[in-house]
């Protein structure tokens, strides 16, 4: 019971999402984070 939840194709397309969603976050943390360090003024020289 409960086995057919686990097959590979449903995880791995579960994975699939999980990282596209958590790159799409990355993306997007990284930009908010240059942009608040480059508004300061902080912004690293040869970055």
């Amino acid at each position: 019971s409960g086995r057919d939840i686990y097959h590979p194709g449903s995880c791995s397309s579960l994975l699939h999402g999980l990282a596209a969603v958590w790159k799409t976050q990355l993306k997007l943390a990284i930009s908010f984070y240059w942009a608040i360090l480059a508004r300061r003024g902080i912004l690293v020289r040869g970055f």
